[in-house]
């Protein structure tokens, strides 16, 4: 088997498999006994790869496939709700600061669920190109950012799928060629917001509250 992805908590640490017969995921204490496992005949869909991830709060344990996703009790191996399906693979993904919400990127358009009745908490929001980055704010569970490829990151309230501010563009052109992959990372402790793409030689920080470039591009 092949291992796809990890995830870890204060106590309990996963693992996603790609293409195994067997199973899933397993989820494993520190000290490498395996406290529960994923079988192919657990989920809707047994297709690879497969990818893990837990809840901030430590609680649940999400298994991904490009068929949607399952949300689990972290302690106990149980499914939480119903399956969350999607047409087509969920590139990327964040949780909010509260484990109550996922949202995920298709394509162009952004996708917020919550995560125990697997139910969308608001409407799809639509981007013109195609999204490369998203991240929840760290403290505020109603604000994410989200980078699409017109070298924008936008700030979106996901209690009302209404945008709110759109902050400094960085220099670069556009169009998914110069995005291979992106990032977008929220200060834990100031009003900022740094973001960049893998074929560009910098990041840009930009104020939160004024929208405003703060200081020159950071060059790697």
């Amino acid at each position: 088997a092949v291992l796809t992805s990890a995830a870890w908590s204060e106590s309990l640490f996963a693992v996603g498999y790609f293409n195994d017969p067997d199973y899933l995921a397993q989820v494993y204490d520190w000290r490498g006994n395996t406290v529960y496992s994923f079988r192919e005949s657990t989920w809707v869909g047994a297709s690879a790869p497969v990818q893990v991830e837990i809840t901030p709060d430590g609680k649940h344990l999400v298994t991904v496939t490009h068929e949607g996703f399952r949300v689990w009790d972290h302690a106990t191996g149980e499914p939480v709700g119903v399956p969350i399906t999607h047409d087509g693979w969920v590139t990327y993904r964040a949780f909010s600061a509260d484990s109550r919400l996922l949202a995920g990127a298709f394509g162009s358009t952004v996708l917020v669920w919550d995560i125990e009745t697997g139910d969308l908490a608001t409407e799809p929001i639509q981007y013109p190109q195609r999204v490369k980055a998203l991240l929840f704010h760290p403290t505020d569970p109603d604000v994410l950012a989200v980078q699409s490829v017109d070298r924008t990151v936008r700030l979106w309230d996901v209690s009302s799928a209404a945008q709110y501010k759109t902050l400094a563009t960085y220099p670069g052109g556009t169009g998914a060629g110069n995005f291979t992959s992106a990032m977008v990372a929220f200060s834990p402790t100031a009003p900022l917001v740094a973001a960049s793409s893998q074929r560009d030689p910098a990041v840009v920080i930009t104020n939160v509250t004024t929208g405003l470039r703060e200081g020159e591009p950071l060059m790697h």
